[in-house]
C-alpha cells in the first residue's frame, strides 16, 4: 500500500511538464521502439477508419505519440496513443465520440490508474481485457447503446477537425485538473503535481490493487 509512495516522492514530486501542448506533425515511432503498430492502423483502416494525422509532443525525456483516424459512417474518432518516458514506454487505443449535447463518450484500453480527472463532459468506458482492434470498436458500440446514443445523436466530424480538437481537449483537461487542485503551476509554462494530486496518485493505484487483488 506504501509502495506507490516511493515513486511519488522520488520521481512524480520532481515532475514538471508543460501547460501548452501544440502537437506537431511527426512521423510514427519505429518497430524497434513500438512493435505492431502498423498492425494496429491497418486494422482499424480494414474496418473503415481513415488516416487523418500523426503527431506528437515531447518535453523533458517524455514523448507522446498520437495516429488519429476517423470512420465517418460510425462518426467515432480513433487513435493509437505511445507515451514514452526514458527507457519506459506503453501505448493504448481510444474511441471517441460526441453526442450533440458536448458530452464525449470514450472507450479505451488505457493500461493503468490514470492520473488525472477526465473532463466533465467525458463518459469514459474502460476496457481491462486484451481485446483486438475490431472487439474495442464493438465494445465502444454497446457503450454508445447503452447509453441511448443512435447515430443520428452523435456530432459529424471532418478529418482536418481531428488535431486541433484533440489538442484542445487535452488543454481543457489539463486546466481542469489546475482547477480541481490535482495540478499546480509552477511558473508562467510548466505545472507540476500538488500535494492533493501526490493523494489522488495514491488513490488511483489503491483502486486498481483493490479491483486487480
Amino acid at each position: 500500500f506504501l509502495l506507490p509512495w516511493l515513486e511519488i516522492l522520488t520521481r512524480v514530486r520532481r515532475l514538471r511538464l508543460p501547460l501548452h501542448r501544440p502537437l506537431e506533425k511527426s512521423p510514427p515511432p519505429p518497430a524497434s521502439r513500438f512493435p505492431g503498430f502498423g498492425d494496429l492502423s491497418d486494422e482499424l483502416e480494414a474496418i473503415g477508419f481513415e488516416h487523418s494525422d500523426d503527431v506528437d509532443w515531447s518535453h523533458d525525456g517524455m514523448r507522446q505519440f498520437y495516429r488519429l483516424l476517423y470512420n465517418a459512417e460510425r462518426r467515432t474518432a480513433a487513435a493509437i496513443c505511445h507515451v514514452e518516458q526514458d527507457a519506459f514506454s506503453f501505448f493504448y487505443v481510444t474511441f471517441s465520440s460526441r453526442a450533440a449535447d458536448g458530452r464525449i463518450f470514450m472507450t479505451w484500453n488505457y493500461p493503468f490508474s490514470y492520473g488525472m480527472h477526465l473532463l466533465p463532459n467525458m463518459v469514459a468506458n474502460r476496457v481491462d481485457e486484451d481485446l483486438a482492434v475490431d472487439e474495442l470498436v464493438s465494445e465502444h458500440q454497446d457503450f454508445l447503446e447503452k447509453s441511448e446514443l443512435a447515430g443520428a445523436d452523435l456530432a459529424e466530424r471532418q478529418l482536418h477537425e481531428l488535431r486541433p480538437e484533440f489538442e484542445k481537449d487535452l488543454r481543457l483537461q489539463l486546466e481542469h485538473n489546475i482547477a480541481r487542485g490535482i495540478l499546480t503551476r509552477d511558473g508562467e509554462e510548466l505545472i507540476r503535481y500538488s500535494v492533493r494530486g501526490w493523494f489522488f496518485l495514491w488513490g488511483q493505484f489503491l483502486r486498481e490493487f483493490v479491483k486487480f487483488s
